[in-house]
């Protein structure tokens, strides 16, 4: 050996390991895979779970907030929400034509869909008309530089503010969901 001694060190990390039991037994992945999947924004989250499935999709699990029942969501770790252009909003629809653009891509009359901000928001069609612009395809998805709300101003705005509040809550739901602890399932994978 050489006059100059090296040390080793060991270094001990710990981990937090949750199991899911209900009564007396552990949930098995078995058991976890048969488990309804419900929308991750229904769901009280108890942990993320690995499934290893052949959608491979990334799980929580936890208790469905209208029944109660044990379920499974699957959530998007990288889930963005849409933004519309909250000046505009805050300012106020006018009731003339604005600058916009708007694409009526629904395949049902009752329907239209209004392109905010290139964010897609759902209408009723009694809350809208038509462009009217050359080249502009009811049913297609051609995009107009104006359009009109026709006076259904107030019901676009309650429209996307309550849209815009639903995919807020659902991105708060997937992060959420994603920084979950890990909960591991007894049984083979």
């Amino acid at each position: 050996m050489t006059a100059e001694q090296t040390t080793a060190t060991v270094e001990t990390l710990t981990a937090e390991v949750r199991v899911l039991t209900v009564g007396k037994r552990q949930i098995t992945v078995s058991v976890a895979k048969q488990l309804d999947v419900i929308p991750v924004t229904r769901l009280t989250v108890f942990g993320r779970v690995k499934l290893e499935l052949k959608d491979h999709k990334d799980y929580v699990i936890g208790v469905d907030n209208t029944t109660g029942i044990l379920s499974l969501s699957a959530y998007n770790k990288y889930f963005r929400g849409p933004k519309p252009f909250v000046d505009v909003i805050d300012s106020g629809l006018p009731d003339e034509q604005f600058p916009i653009v708007c694409g009526a891509t629904s395949s049902y009359d009752n329907a239209f869909q209004l392109r905010w901000s290139d964010i897609d928001f759902e209408l009723f069609a009694d809350g809208v008309r038509r462009c009217e612009i050359d080249g502009h395809t009811t049913w297609g998805t051609a995009k107009c530089s104006g359009w009109n709300p026709a006076g259904s101003a107030e019901y676009i705005e309650s429209e996307i503010a309550r849209q815009t509040a639903e995919a807020d809550a659902e991105a708060k739901a997937h992060r959420d969901a994603a920084s979950s602890p890990l909960i591991v399932l007894a049984g083979l994978r």
